[in-house]
């Protein structure tokens, strides 16, 4: 049996056909069941995944869960958009500066997860819903069961102003 040659353009076109009827983005598995729509293979040679193949058909948007902005995504793991992602990480090397400067014990009891098994969470000094800034200098360590107490509470006095 002689296999059938697509061009990239027929199997874009054959996605957003599908789209369209279904109403959604289509899985391999549903197109299967169609009968006369390729199987994932000519997706692979020509896009090299299933999800980039819906990408460039441009079925698969996605809006941010943090800004709510529209992307176009991975239909694995799309939750952030790519700004809000580069946010992230540099959120994630800003934590461990400030437990790096509070030597990772909590600022508020003393307590480490080396010596007591507590997880360690940054706090804002001055809360974000009272005014406080996003910068390292409104950051402090508290240990998961301190900041939960703590709220939404300003507090002058913590061990590393005493």
């Amino acid at each position: 049996m002689k296999r059938k040659l697509y061009s990239k353009l027929y199997l874009l076109e054959e996605l957003k056909r599908y789209g369209d009827k279904f109403g959604k983005v289509p899985t391999v598995r549903e197109l299967k069941k169609e009968g006369d729509f390729p199987n994932e293979k000519p997706f692979l040679k020509y896009f090299g995944s299933w999800a980039n193949a819906l990408r460039e058909a441009g079925l698969v948007n996605f809006n941010c869960i943090r800004c709510n902005k529209e992307f176009i995504g991975d239909s694995h793991a799309a939750k952030h958009c790519p700004e809000c992602r580069k946010r992230q990480h540099a959120y994630l090397g800003l934590r461990f500066k400030v437990f790096n400067r509070d030597n990772f014990t909590c600022q508020y009891c003393g307590r480490s997860p080396l010596k007591d098994k507590v997880v360690l969470e940054v706090d804002h000094i001055h809360p974000k819903s009272k005014g406080g800034e996003e910068s390292i200098d409104n950051y402090i360590t508290a240990c998961s069961e301190c900041n939960i107490g703590k709220r939404d509470i300003i507090i002058t006095r913590h061990k590393r102003f005493i």
